[in-house]
């Protein structure tokens, strides 16, 4: 809830307050707005100072939500079970809504994200398996991964689970 009315907050300041104002001028025209009286060094300055406010404020947000949230996880794994399925359910309805199309790519998903994961990909070109399996470098090299994910959440879930 404070995040939102943050979020409010430096809307109001950028649409209604002076500051805001010449913030929007810099960001649309440097030489522009330094023509127009604005001083642009100042405006800089006051610009990084509001990110770095906003960066203290989400990093104590956070730490908040990790003193609140880790908890909660030792109560009952069943829990955690379902707040993970909806966060998952609430992803999926982003991922695929109208309004979040030009960055996920919509039902067609994201395109070209993978290409620095596949960059890295120590597996040689070829197939591999075994009688009817047969994967790519590629396909395996995202087996790999996805599965040390999958094992790594299982391990933190434990500890987490079993902590005093």
């Amino acid at each position: 809830m404070l995040s939102l009315l943050v979020l409010a907050g430096v809307a109001l300041m950028l649409q209604r307050t002076r500051t805001g104002k010449a913030i929007r001028a810099v960001s649309d025209n440097r030489d522009l707005a330094e023509s127009s009286g604005i001083d642009v060094s100042r405006v800089i300055l006051n610009v990084w100072l509001l990110a770095g406010g906003l960066a203290a404020l989400g990093g104590v947000f956070f730490g908040l939500a990790l003193l609140l949230g880790i908890p909660t996880l030792r109560l009952r794994a069943d829990y955690l079970a379902i707040t993970t399925i909806a966060a998952g359910e609430i992803l999926r309805y982003a991922y695929r809504s109208n309004f979040a199309s030009p960055v996920t790519g919509g039902v067609y998903g994201l395109t070209r994200f993978a290409d620095p994961i596949y960059a890295i990909n120590p597996i040689p070109a070829g197939r591999y398996g075994f009688g009817q399996l047969s994967f790519s470098e590629r396909s395996l090299w995202i087996m790999v991964i996805s599965w040390s994910l999958v094992a790594l959440a299982c391990v933190l879930m434990f500890v987490l689970i079993r902590s005093p």
